[in-house]
């Protein structure tokens, strides 16, 4: 009965495949002139901090008319001829906007494509700050403990940090004249999480400056040239990847199957400025698949629903990548802060630096505005664009604590290290985007498993999965081998000694080492399973597939497809969450889209042992 019970909520929920649309948030619709921007708004640069305060420079003319025309595809820009900047609507009809499009509450040029839970209302963001003011429990990451005061943090009296401060971020970068800032979005976060955990010291090295082409190309497109193995049909036709948009989930779906991170070097951003035509075809050949530096180990995602929790994550981990709905209706004299006071949907994608609590809502407001509109109370958040240096903070803007879209919007937080050898990926989830399904009532518990034949003689050392909005979710992983049965993933030995557990404190994807590496033999099937338990409920994560149209017309500007076999992917539920006793069906059977869950294994290759020779007998004399 539970078995029925359990295919029948997953076949029949909506499951929410997030599709957001970047287009980077350009002013164009104001004809803002270089001087108009640069004489606005002097007092928002105070307190930014000498680091910040050094890197912004007051804007050139070039660096800001760059961003004040309508026109975007400037003489040279490239040598291609782009489709036209149009409206964007995915099959859950959320309209996103190519690069150079006018919306609702302005022009914009971003990238950004917004799921189904990207039209936010707002939440009362004051009362959870005044909980953490008056909490003397304070937990802070050791790593600042000795540098931060507890007491002052959350709004007593300093309340303020920078990730630019500390050195953690990279120079500001320009995307003109393409809606890539998803893809600035997700690199950025990478570089600051690699200065953070000290793989490199120089924030303005060419060490840790790497490839936004590279990873908007891989994230948006997926054709047979480099489909990694085990993913084989989970293809996405584009037919403008440089500005149809993305999102942090195609970052995090590129990256985990092996597709980045790579150099900076390896794929230039000014060569995709000057010959758009020229790398496309050369990255549909299969050009730069295999020249990734860097491997994803976790994208933690936090919402706003905590603010304090974000700011923690901000000091422990570094530059978030976050989405906003950057409306010129919105933005603040000199382009320098942004307030929106209604629901809307996301349009661009920055990264989130820091925040102070006392920066003033006066700053707030449209310029020129007879009535601005302002937050009700002071504070904001710190965020880091891609336009260059196009504002009188060197490309930076504010954010205030009540941006309606801000407040309810989630933050990744991407972490990546440096690749000492070769690694070997079982996977069959190389799909673009996620569908999710939530299962709620008595489901408190479910077990999810993938079962691999193996590529080679190799070890598994790490399995990798996905969650959405479950945080403070226990987790249990177990390996089994030499499974021979077709529909059950247990049907073989548990590898005991390599089963690991823990609590999981933010949502999005996270890779977990064994406690013990478990060889597996070329051509071996063998499991992974991944049991998950929250008190809110627990939701299953799967690729996807999509189509999104140009509105108004049956033109695709994107195409995904996924494809799953049976005996391949299986989801059950168990009488308790340490039982070993499961209630499996195949999630081909449940999933109407037929994609694969997002469960990975890890690992690395090993040796055969040498065969001890047999002893040739004594001769008897």
């Amino acid at each position: 009965m539970r078995k029925r019970i359990l295919a029948g909520l997953l076949a029949g929920l909506l499951l929410m495949t997030a599709v957001p649309v970047t287009a980077e948030p350009m002013s164009g619709d104001n004809d803002v002139t270089a001087e108009s921007v640069i004489g606005a708004g002097d007092e928002a640069t105070e307190g930014i901090g000498d680091a910040l305060a050094a890197d912004a420079a007051v804007a050139t003319d070039d660096d800001v008319a760059m961003h004040a025309t309508d026109d975007l595809m400037t003489e040279g820009a490239n040598e291609a001829n782009p489709p036209a900047p149009q409206e964007l609507v995915t099959e859950d009809g959320l309209i996103g906007y190519t690069s150079g499009s006018s919306g609702e509450y302005g022009h914009i040029v971003s990238g950004h494509i917004p799921s189904p839970g990207d039209v936010y209302e707002p939440v009362d963001l004051e009362e959870a700050f005044m909980r953490a003011a008056a909490d003397p429990e304070v937990s802070l990451p050791e790593a600042y403990s000795l540098e931060v005061n507890a007491d002052t943090l959350f709004g007593r009296s300093a309340g303020y940090f920078t990730v630019p401060d500390r050195q953690l971020v990279t120079p500001i970068k320009q995307q003109n004249p393409y809606g890539n800032c998803w893809a600035f979005g997700g690199v950025g976060s990478a570089e600051s999480g690699m200065l953070k955990n000290g793989y490199y010291t120089d924030a303005a090295s060419a060490d840790v400056d790497f490839s936004e082409a590279h990873t908007a190309f891989y994230g948006a497109v997926s054709n047979e040239n480099d489909t990694p193995v085990g993913t084989e049909g989970d293809v996405a036709y584009n037919s403008d990847w440089a500005n149809n948009g993305g999102n942090a989930r195609w970052v995090m779906s590129a990256w985990s199957k092996g597709r980045g991170i790579a150099k900076e070097a390896v794929l230039p951003y000014n060569r995709l400025q000057n010959d758009y035509t020229g790398v496309t075809a050369a990255l549909n050949g299969g050009a730069h698949k295999d020249t990734r530096t860097e491997r994803l180990v976790n994208a933690r995602q936090c919402r706003f629903n905590d603010p304090n929790h974000v700011k923690e994550n901000i000091m422990a981990y570094g530059a978030a990548d976050i989405d906003v709905a950057y409306w010129d209706a919105y933005v603040g004299p000199g382009q320098e802060n942004l307030y929106v006071p209604t629901p809307s949907t996301t349009n661009h994608a920055v990264l989130l630096v820091g925040w102070d609590d006392h920066y003033s809502r006066e700053n707030f407001g449209k310029a020129g505005a007879a009535d601005p509109i302002r937050p009700e109370r002071d504070g904001a958040w710190l965020c880091k664009n891609s336009w260059g240096n196009y504002n009188k903070i060197g490309g930076y803007f504010w954010i205030s604590y009540e941006d309606v879209v801000f407040q309810s919007t989630t933050a990744t937080w991407f972490e990546c290290e440096p690749i000492t050898g070769r690694e070997i990926i079982d996977q069959h989830d190389g799909g673009m985007d996620i569908a999710w399904a939530p299962i709620y009532y008595n489901y408190r518990v479910i077990w999810q498993a993938a079962v691999f034949t193996s590529q080679e003689r190799h070890q598994v050392e790490a399995v990798s999965f996905w969650t959405r909005e479950m945080e403070n979710t226990d987790y249990e992983i177990r390996v089994y081998k030499n499974v021979v049965a077709e529909s059950d993933p247990t049907a073989g030995t548990l590898v005991s000694a390599a089963t690991v557990s823990g609590i999981q404190r933010d949502s999005g994807y996270q890779e977990v080492k064994l406690t013990t590496p478990v060889v597996v033999e070329q051509g071996e099937r063998y499991s992974v399973l991944v049991g998950l338990r929250n008190p809110n409920g627990v939701n299953i994560i799967l690729e996807s597939g999509m189509q999104i149209k140009y509105s108004g017309t049956e033109t695709l500007a994107l195409n995904s497809t996924v494809k799953a076999e049976y005996g391949e992917n299986f989801v059950g539920d168990s009488a308790a969450f340490n039982s070993t006793a499961y209630d499996w069906i195949d999630v081909r059977d449940a999933y109407s889209k037929r994609g694969n869950l997002r469960i990975k294994a890890i690992g690395s290759p090993v040796t055969a042992p040498t065969p001890t020779p047999t002893p040739e007998p004594t001769p008897e004399p």
